[in-house]
């Protein structure tokens, strides 16, 4: 078995269960509860300004300044673009950026609202 079909084999039951998951079929499905989304994007938001932090972090350790400059294209197209585009999508949901400020960062797996 080659190297990529062994990586498949061996995570198909973790993928499997991701697939299942009833917070990704009802968003396939369009079953999922708004406010249920709603807490995903806050807690996604909250994991893109920490994984900022951890790019920020890896630059700063990087040994070379090849590694640095990859890190810190990753945290400046995180900052500028990905944040940039999230936060616009969460207004279209009520979602203020003051809102997104003051969200707590829960610990994974997220707990999703007794409906999901």
């Amino acid at each position: 078995m080659g190297f990529i079909a062994d990586i498949e084999a061996q995570s198909q039951s973790m993928r499997d269960a991701i697939l299942a998951h009833p917070p990704v079929t009802g968003v396939g499905d369009g079953t999922l509860p708004v406010e249920n989304f709603k807490h995903y994007v806050t807690q996604d938001d909250a994991y893109l300004v920490e994984y900022s932090r951890a790019l920020a972090l890896a630059s700063a350790r990087a040994s070379h300044l090849e590694d640095m400059s990859w890190f810190t294209g990753l945290l400046a197209e995180t900052l500028n673009v990905e944040m940039s585009l999230h936060r616009s999508y969460c207004q279209e949901f009520g979602i203020s950026a003051n809102e997104l400020e003051a969200t707590v960062r829960l610990p994974l797996p997220w707990p999703t609202p007794a409906s999901c």
